[in-house]
């Protein structure tokens, strides 16, 4: 299973500390989602989804939209 993280306003999807690309072949992917979870609370990213995405025949699940964090320092590009 894939997981990542994807703005749910540009929908792009997170690659590295501000760096948000269109292919989510070329995103970060994630070992879990808590990994995932831990990542943005660490990171003070929101406004995000977490995207679970199976192998091909599977059905996808998207967790979120993150909500701001106290820590929160930067968000996504909006387009």
């Amino acid at each position: 299973m894939k997981i990542l993280l994807q703005h749910t306003g540009s929908r792009l999807f997170y690659k590295s500390t501000d760096v948000w690309v269109p292919e989510e072949n070329e995103a970060r992917a994630f070992t879990s989602a808590l990994e995932a979870i831990e990542f943005c609370e660490q990171q003070g990213l929101s406004g995000l989804e977490i995207v679970l995405r199976p192998p091909p025949g599977g059905s996808e699940l998207r967790v979120g939209p993150i909500p701001r964090s106290a820590s929160q320092r930067s968000q996504p590009p909006a387009g």
